[in-house]
């Protein structure tokens, strides 16, 4: 196992303040709030963001890495634009409260 690997590893777990960023959320009662909460995670989302690129480099051959790296791209691209327009979506079919309890839910595990 080479020391960029160990590093990958640490720099993911270490994403668990990430995720009770979004458990803060229920707690706010007004926007500055949430905004200092956005900027927060925004910066968690800095230091998460090569470790999981790492991560492909690991999982993948070489002789596919282009293929992978556009895939793993292109996941990321349409899921910053499928989710919030489901997350605006289900906020105002199920209200604020349950969809955050539902994502720390969901990332918690």
């Amino acid at each position: 196992m080479s020391g960029n690997t160990v590093r990958n590893k640490e720099a993911l777990m270490r994403n668990r303040p990430y995720m009770m960023l979004l458990g803060a959320q229920l707690f706010t009662d007004s926007l500055w709030q949430i905004y200092i909460i956005l900027v927060l995670k925004g910066m968690m989302a800095v230091l998460f963001s090569p470790a999981k690129s790492g991560k492909v480099k690991e999982l993948v051959p070489s002789s596919q890495m282009n293929q992978a790296v556009s895939i793993s791209s292109g996941i990321e691209q349409i899921t910053k634009i499928i989710g919030p327009a489901l997350g605006g979506v289900l906020v105002t079919l199920i209200g604020i409260k349950f969809c955050f309890v539902t994502a720390c839910r969901t990332t918690l595990d």
